[in-house]
């Protein structure tokens, strides 16, 4: 039972729940009565709100506490052309303009965007692995945190050399 003095101003907990990320999350008919006599406790809570000194408030509508996910879409790969693009997929998210940050290997990447994405020339990296990370922050109005999500990639860049054969008075000459 939790007892809230007279004008109280802090938010309070109502529950705690836990979910797996990306599941749908939604409350629904949501109704939260509460006792406001002085003396009283909860141990009647069950009576209907008509029946006892109480407020109540109600949510008619569903509200849907999903947090956005967004995933990288590209090539993990990219060996035939070692330039590659890569995406933002966003599933939901506040209505602000979200800010991206791109980063390779734990650096912020060069700004070599292509339409809300990145494009990446990997021989600047050299061959082997590397993890491509994005992250987007939605801020309010006053540049607070509001939500985020993080989606990271794990790139394997192969480099092929490029052999040239020349022709050379009948003999033939490779050239790396």
């Amino acid at each position: 039972m939790d007892t809230i003095p007279a004008g109280f101003k802090k938010s309070l907990s109502l529950y705690e729940f836990s979910f797996s990320c990306g599941q749908e999350v939604k409350i629904e008919k949501l109704v939260i009565s509460w006792e406001t006599a002085r003396g009283i406790d909860c141990s009647n809570a069950n009576r209907r709100c008509s029946n006892r000194n109480t407020k109540c408030y109600s949510e008619t509508d569903s509200i849907d506490l999903t947090p956005p996910s967004c995933q990288i879409e590209g090539p993990s790969i990219p060996c035939e052309s070692i330039i590659a693009s890569y995406l933002p997929q966003i599933k939901k998210g506040p209505t602000s303009e979200p800010q991206l940050i791109w980063r390779i290997d734990g650096k912020d990447a060069e700004d070599e965007s292509v339409d809300e994405g990145l494009q990446i020339d990997w021989r600047d990296y050299g061959s082997g692995y590397h993890l491509l990370q994005l992250v987007i922050n939605w801020n309010d109005d006053h540049g607070r945190l509001v939500q985020s999500c993080t989606d990271s990639l794990r790139i394997l860049v192969v480099e092929v050399p490029s052999n040239v054969i020349e022709l050379i008075s009948g003999t033939e000459v490779l050239n790396d």
